[in-house]
């Protein structure tokens, strides 16, 4: 894709987003239908396909450009193909004791994976970062809570703003 296709796909992606956030919404039988693929929070990588099917951009998805923090754990020896991680979750491993301060409940799906200290989705999420990182942390909670705690040392603390929900969950209907 170049950079000049952006100015195509930009709003139509926009659109398609708002389009299938705000159905899921107000739809109950349509996310149900489409639960399958996740529509209700996966709507804006949905919305990107259809706006690049939109304005006739084809393009090919390479392996591990994206690796999700869902995704099983990397092994080792990948970890220098990542290009892009999807920050949304973190653990620390099970049998790290100070891991409990952060517990957040919600997420008990990926309990197999440690104990879930940081999500994306909780209202404490742009200001409780757990640090340090213990060993034994796998490769996508160890980048996500680098980035956040990095990020944090360089530009500060995020400060609260009416243009920005503090629920992560606040419907846009």
């Amino acid at each position: 894709i170049h950079r000049d296709d952006l100015e195509v796909v930009g709003p139509l992606w926009r659109m398609y987003t708002l389009m299938l956030k705000e159905r899921t919404e107000v739809d109950e039988a349509f996310k149900r239908q489409y639960a399958g693929v996740q529509i209700d929070w996966g709507a804006e990588m949905l919305g990107w396909n259809f706006a690049c099917t939109h304005a006739g951009i084809d393009f090919t998805v390479l392996p591990r450009v994206q690796v999700r923090d869902v995704d099983s754990p990397l092994p080792s020896h990948l970890e220098s193909e990542v290009k892009m991680i999807h920050m949304g979750r973190a653990w620390f491993p099970k049998n790290y004791a100070p891991a409990e301060q952060w517990r957040h409940t919600e997420g008990r799906n990926w309990n197999y994976r440690g104990i879930q200290v940081w999500c994306k989705c909780n209202v404490t999420a742009d200001k409780i970062y757990p640090w340090p990182i213990p060993q034994g942390t796998d490769y996508q909670s160890r980048i996500t809570l680098e980035y956040l705690y990095k990020s944090r040392e360089k530009f500060g603390v995020i400060p609260d703003s009416y243009l920005r929900p503090r629920n992560y969950h606040e419907p846009l209907a």
